[in-house]
């Protein structure tokens, strides 16, 4: 099989360690995330070829949303999905806490590299999955799990047919948000969907919707539900 080093990117590759509390990592990764931007195109912005450029950076949400997977206590064994996994870290943290974790992201490169850096942090049985938020699949997870992919506004509406046909009835949706004009778009779409959308801060305590900039971990369920045991 191919290793991923053997993709050209770029800017090319580096190792780095990663530290989440007392979880340490060691992630491949892109040496030079800037360089991807030569993808956008200059006038217009977007994506050249539909090539997605983003998942090379680590997003603001990123460390506070690893943080609270960190701290908060998982149903053992639990099936969850990560939605823009870029890299995998927040994948990697819920590993560690018990999950069983399927990276998904729109770019099938960005997939290969989170499953190689799970495989890399001694979960061999971690799964990949490229996904299309604009076409949702019929395999359901107890938990989805998503880290500042809020930031276009649409893409709310895909990202809820994904909760739709990809959350279990019982399930619930956890995406960490650096408090983005976007997000209170979304959260209002999710309540005309029939979700209930609640708000932690990073260490987990429920608070009220926050203010713009401000980091919250956003919770969406069915109104019909059965708590998860948390």
């Amino acid at each position: 099989m191919k290793s991923i080093l053997e993709s050209s990117i770029p800017g090319g590759w580096r190792e780095e360690e990663v530290r989440i509390e007392d979880y340490v990592f060691q992630l491949l990764k892109p040496a030079n995330p800037d360089e991807f931007l030569s993808l956008l195109d200059p006038v217009s912005g977007e994506p050249l070829d539909g090539i997605e450029p983003y998942w090379a950076t680590v997003w603001q949400a990123t460390p506070p949303m690893s943080k609270f997977i960190r701290n908060r206590k998982w149903p053992s064994g639990g099936r969850a999905l990560e939605l823009g996994a870029g890299i995998g870290v927040v994948g990697l943290v819920a590993l560690a806490r018990g999950l069983q974790v399927t990276f998904s992201d729109y770019s099938p490169l960005a997939v290969a590299l989170a499953v190689e850096n799970a495989h890399r942090n001694g979960f061999p049985h971690a799964q990949g999955l490229v996904l299309d938020w604009r076409e949702p699949q019929s395999d359901q997870f107890s938990i989805l799990l998503g880290a500042d992919i809020l930031y276009d506004w649409k893409n709310h509406e895909p990202i809820l047919d994904v909760l739709d046909s990809m959350l279990e009835p019982d399930g619930e949706c956890w995406i960490g948000d650096p408090g983005r004009f976007h997000t209170f778009g979304f959260t209002t779409k999710g309540r005309s969907r029939g979700y209930n959308v609640s708000f932690s801060d990073e260490m987990g305590n429920v608070c009220a919707e926050p203010p713009a900039n401000t980091f919250r971990m956003i919770c969406l369920k069915r109104a019909c539900h059965t708590k998860l045991d948390a």
